[in-house]
């Protein structure tokens, strides 16, 4: 058996069509996965987009936590600061009122006992008072009236008798140095050189 003769003229597109065909199957996968790789890019530029507002959102809240935080430092440092001023007047107001009752029971001393002050000072931790008194026995009742007058309480540094040769050391009197831990706190400001009565 013979085949039939194949007429060129009769189908004219049967041999060029399967080239065809190929070509465009071709074009159809090149445009779909062009098409494919613009749909992913378009995704994750809005992906990326999306990524840097949640990022300038973060950074929004960390600069307001940041804002917040520095405004409660700065709010309990102000706090503590008016504490230790507050404190520091009690202190000195305490430190004063103590010094004026110091000060009224040395005038009332010089008056009973014939105290002379010759100087006191106060450094803010210890109370200095140099005086001088007609008779020594009256060291210890200038210390018990100090001591009555809320001062703290009061020791003798020193007790010398500026009697000149040949002259009686009774009538001379004696110089005493007494000394005292201030009972306010060290925070008070200190108290110089006031001289008494």
């Amino acid at each position: 058996m013979t085949a039939p003769a194949l007429n060129l003229l009769r189908y004219p597109r049967r041999g060029p069509v399967w080239g065809t065909l190929r070509w465009r199957s071709l074009l159809l996968a090149g445009l779909l996965g062009a098409l494919l790789g613009g749909f992913w890019a378009a995704g994750q530029h809005w992906r990326l987009a999306q990524l840097r507002a949640q990022g300038a959102q973060l950074q929004m809240q960390v600069q307001d936590r940041l804002r917040q935080q520095s405004a409660a430092a700065a709010l309990r440092a102000q706090v503590q600061l008016q504490q230790a001023v507050q404190t520091r007047a009690q202190d000195w107001r305490q430190q004063q009122a103590q010094g004026l009752r110091l000060h009224a029971a040395l005038d009332e001393q010089s008056h009973a006992l014939g105290l002379r002050v010759m100087r006191w000072q106060n450094d803010g931790q210890q109370l200095l008072l140099q005086g001088w008194l007609p008779r020594s026995q009256d060291v210890p009742a200038l210390l018990s009236a100090l001591s009555a007058a809320g001062s703290p309480l009061w020791t003798v540094h020193s007790l010398a008798s500026p009697a000149a040769p040949g002259q009686d050391r009774r009538e001379a009197g004696v110089d005493v140095l007494l000394q005292a831990l201030w009972s306010a706190t060290e925070s008070a400001a200190p108290e110089r050189g006031k001289a008494g009565p």
